[in-house]
């Protein structure tokens, strides 16, 4: 009978591989003009990163730089699209301030070889802000949509699902990560890995949306 540890890791490995499809999805049908374009290309490369990571991993070859790398680029990939789907272009300045805090943090604490829980977290604090403030502005607006048809309010439920459930993970993730992967605590990463998995399932269904619902 499989152990927790060994279901842990295999919704771990199925969690990776799940980053690629929404990229796929994007290529064969999504929308390529903004905000879409962006988030298509983000899970091409997040996808890709995911899979080198997975591969290393199973040879046993340290590659915690590659989700310093996916923090910073999950983080200003959310900023981008959220504000191309408001309809306005993103600061640079907001980008650059981003890079600074992500690699400042990351030397500064000599955290480079490390999992670091201190980006993770601040990166789904930003999702789940800029998600929240979107969804604001929806229930704003007088306009009468249906928000089940709309693939940015469908690709922001996914963000916030994955962000929500990802939060506990993140801010515990050095304690979990330190010690042996047995009992509850130490396979708690197994809700990150989920959360992800019905992200990338929800992300993949906006896209399709993306190219009925929005001019092309």
């Amino acid at each position: 009978m499989a152990s927790f540890k060994d279901i842990s890791f295999a919704v771990s490995n199925i969690s990776d591989i799940s980053e690629i499809f929404p990229a796929l999805v994007w290529i064969k049908w999504g929308n390529r003009n903004k905000p879409f374009a962006m988030m298509g290309l983000f899970f091409l490369v997040s996808g890709i990163i995911r899979l080198i990571a997975l591969g290393t991993a199973i040879k046993g070859i340290h590659n915690m730089p590659l989700y310093h790398l996916l923090a910073l680029l999950e983080a200003a990939a959310v900023y981008i699209f959220f504000t191309q789907a408001k309809g306005t272009k993103p600061k640079t300045a907001v980008l650059v301030i981003l890079l600074l805090v992500y690699s400042g943090n990351i030397l500064f604490q000599n955290m480079y070889l490390d999992f670091n829980s201190n980006t993770w977290t601040l990166t789904v604090l930003i999702i789940i802000f800029l998600g929240m403030r979107f969804f604001h502005r929806i229930y704003q607006t007088e306009e009468s949509k249906a928000l089940q048809r709309m693939p940015e309010f469908v690709i922001t439920c996914g963000w916030l699902i994955y962000s929500s459930g990802s939060l506990f993970t993140y801010l515990m993730g050095t304690d979990i990560l330190s010690g042996k992967p047995e009992g509850f605590f130490n396979n708690a990463w197994l809700i990150q890995c989920v959360s992800n998995i019905i992200k990338n399932g929800i992300i993949c269904y906006g896209f399709i949306l993306s190219s009925t619902e929005c001019p092309r």
